[in-house]
């Protein structure tokens, strides 16, 4: 059976959320997280842009800006009626996550990774439509890792043929 190419492109523009803001003319920085699925030749790559249109730096996670295959369950993944799909990749068991987990987007730049999360779910078999999604969430300082903020949820719909 032959494969067919498939790709879309999703989660385009997520609402600029503001990180820093204040009264009178104090500037506010704008961050936004969008992601796209290919699925080609029996392989699903999902790729991530981070947009960091502000003027001070804002801090992602390695795990999605960096890695090329899935360490833990960062996304969900349903068929287009709901029914989960079993994350069955890597469980990495880690230690509070620390400052150097984090991967620094500068003001006014943007960064992105591409990971294949073919071998991290259980696609059924056949062609299927799919909808992959996850929260966005980003930091705006090292020294507070425990208040991470959200650029929303980034939901991204995608056929696959397994």
């Amino acid at each position: 059976m032959k494969r067919t190419a498939i790709m879309t492109l999703a989660a385009a523009a997520l609402a600029c959320l503001p990180l820093v803001g204040g009264a009178g003319n104090k500037p506010v920085n704008a961050f936004t997280e969008s992601a796209a699925v290919a699925s080609h030749a029996g392989q699903v790559r999902v790729t991530i842009t981070f947009d960091n249109r502000g003027a001070h730096p804002v801090y992602v996670p390695n795990d999605l800006a960096t890695e090329e295959e899935l360490t833990n369950a960062f996304f969900e993944i349903t068929t287009i009626d709901g029914e989960k799909i079993p994350y069955i990749g890597i469980m990495a068991k880690r230690a509070p996550p620390s400052a150097e987990d984090y991967r620094k987007i500068g003001p006014r730049s943007k960064h992105v990774n591409t990971i294949d999360i073919t071998p991290s779910f259980d696609f059924k078999p056949g062609s299927h439509h799919y909808v992959l999604s996850y929260e966005a969430r980003y930091l705006t300082d090292l020294k507070n890792l425990d208040k991470p903020s959200s650029a929303g949820m980034v939901r991204v719909e995608f056929t696959h043929a397994k």
